[in-house]
């Protein structure tokens, strides 16, 4: 799990209070805040900053030796184990 303020809103709240969420996304670096429409995730709003966020060496993902077990020449089918293992997925 990563070390960072989430913030969960409505779209309704959203247009409510845009300029006061943005201002907090300036604030506060490691603030997120995750958009619902009826109840589910459908967008987040992260800051647009520079500065890194440091993530403890046990939440690292390794990718050592990622693509050392696929043949020289990797296949379709090897490529689609990859893009299932490392696409992005939706917020729950």
């Amino acid at each position: 799990m990563l070390l960072h303020n989430v913030t969960t809103i409505g779209v309704r709240e959203l247009k409510a209070k845009a300029s006061e969420l943005l201002h907090r996304l300036e604030k506060e670096g490691d603030l997120e805040i995750v958009i619902t429409r009826h109840g589910k995730p459908c967008a987040k709003l992260v800051p647009l900053s520079k500065r890194a966020v440091k993530i403890p060496p046990s939440e690292r993902i390794s990718l050592l030796n990622t693509w050392s077990h696929l043949p020289l020449e990797p296949t379709d089918a090897d490529f689609e184990e990859a893009k299932r293992i490392w696409e992005p997925r939706p917020i729950e």
